[in-house]
């Protein structure tokens, strides 16, 4: 089992998170909180008292966060390209370091300021810095996406994108996607409703973005965990649907038992009416469960089964 100190907030941290996750190493890496005792004892271990450090299987401390993905690359061979690509996506990836490099220096300036006011000059550096390496990621990196082959400059640019808007930095997605020029530019359409399609789909980064959505698809909506929520969605809709329809039938037709007393008791007497027919009702108990959140569904389901 890996051991990974961990900070929410910390980009890096999430890097690694994220190489781990494409590597097929999620489930064997315990992350440790700033509080936890090994964490601490961990983070002593690197003599620069930095952020993410990792301790393998046979006790070796491994930093920084390009390190560890290297050793996780090791394992998996997934997150560089074998053939003669790997300089430019070590190049890339080396950009995006930087590129949260420019950004915390930028949060630094104020952080530490102090009751002076941050340098303004410093902090213009850093945003010409942030600004340049967007451009030049967004024509070497993001034309050449593939969603099946999701490399550590990818895992990099999403990482600092993310932690940009996370900081309030720099307005990446209006001066990249400029969703507000493609609304401007087909206002008149838009508001005459013969504007037919999203506005997205007539953004430049339309190919982006769709291969964006397939990595989720595949990696989120189709990962085991959430595959196995669904199934136990289903199991209790299944059954709370079961278990009061039932109730209701029974109670329209004089037939109630005492356990669809209790039953009927958990429905608000706004959604049971014997004067409508049978569909109604039917249709009356599926509004009642559809209102019902996540979690007092699973309270009622662990209640009445």
């Amino acid at each position: 089992m890996y051991k990974l100190t961990y900070s929410p907030a910390s980009p890096y941290v999430r890097k690694v998170r994220l190489a781990g996750y494409l590597s097929g190493l999620n489930d064997q890496i315990e992350l440790l909180n700033p509080d936890h005792e090994t964490h601490i004892k961990m983070k002593l271990n690197n003599p620069l008292g930095k952020i993410p450090v990792l301790m393998t299987p046979n006790n070796q401390y491994v930093f920084d966060s390009r390190v560890i993905i290297e050793l996780f690359n090791d394992t998996s061979g997934k997150l560089y390209p074998s053939d003669d690509n790997k300089k430019i996506i070590l190049t890339n990836a080396a950009l995006t370091e930087g590129l949260v490099d420019a950004s915390l220096l930028y949060v630094y300036s104020i952080r530490y300021a102090g009751d002076q006011k941050p340098s303004e000059v410093w902090q213009k550096l850093q945003l010409t810095k942030i600004e340049n390496t967007i451009d030049y990621l967004d024509k070497n990196v993001s034309k050449d996406f593939n969603p099946s082959k999701v490399y550590i400059s990818h895992i990099g640019l999403i990482v600092s994108l993310d932690y940009l808007n996370f900081r309030k930095i720099y307005d990446w997605d209006m001066n990249l996607a400029s969703g507000l020029n493609i609304y401007l530019e087909n206002e008149e359409n838009i508001l005459n409703g013969s504007f037919e399609k999203s506005l997205m789909s007539t953004s430049k980064f339309k190919a982006q973005m769709d291969g964006i959505i397939d990595i989720i698809i595949e990696k989120v909506y189709k990962s085991k965990e959430v595959i196995e929520k669904e199934l136990t969605g289903y199991k209790v809709l299944h059954f709370l649907l079961k278990t009061f329809t039932s109730s209701v039938i029974n109670w329209r037709d004089d037939k109630v038992s005492a356990f669809d007393e209790l039953a009927l008791e958990c429905i608000p007497k706004e959604y049971l009416n014997k004067d409508t027919d049978l569909y109604s009702s039917l249709l009356d108990v599926s509004c009642f469960i559809a209102s019902l959140t996540d979690g007092l569904a699973l309270e009622w389901y662990k209640k009445l089964s």
